[in-house]
């Protein structure tokens, strides 16, 4: 028999569910908002998330972005799409708080350029877990 002991520790395993919930089409042709100047098309974006795994802490804060027109900021051409947040902007970063097997959700409003809309726009989310704020 030997003396020694192996001690092998590892964090825990989090999966991380991510929805984003969009209107199956929108009408271009009969804008249903105002920008201050113009009629314009809109649309509600919903982001929503849910973590389970075992061995968990209770809460954890996730980090995102949520970018709009994602193919056309690839390409490195001017988004068609922005999201209304105090400025429009194609990106936002966000940060939400997560409790363990909850469903969490924000909410996001969207302005379409109407002239610029031919092919399909495209929504990526992407996030990185930071931190336990309860172990």
């Amino acid at each position: 028999m030997s003396d020694s002991v192996v001690l092998l520790r590892a964090r825990p395993v989090i999966t991380v569910e991510i929805f984003i919930l969009l209107p199956s089409s929108i009408n271009i042709t009969a804008p249903k908002c105002h920008d201050g100047i113009q009629p314009v098309n809109c649309l509600n974006v919903t982001t929503c998330f849910r973590f389970h795994g075992k061995q968990l802490p209770g809460e954890i804060e996730l980090i995102y972005n949520l970018t709009a027109d994602a193919v056309k900021k690839v390409k490195g051409l001017q988004a068609r799409v922005y999201i209304h947040a105090n400025e429009p902007m194609s990106q936002v970063m966000e940060k939400i708080e997560l409790s363990s097997s909850k469903e969490s959700c924000k909410h996001y409003f969207v302005i379409v350029k109407v002239s610029a809309l031919i092919s399909p726009d495209k929504f990526c989310l992407e996030g990185s877990f930071c931190k336990s704020l309860l172990s």
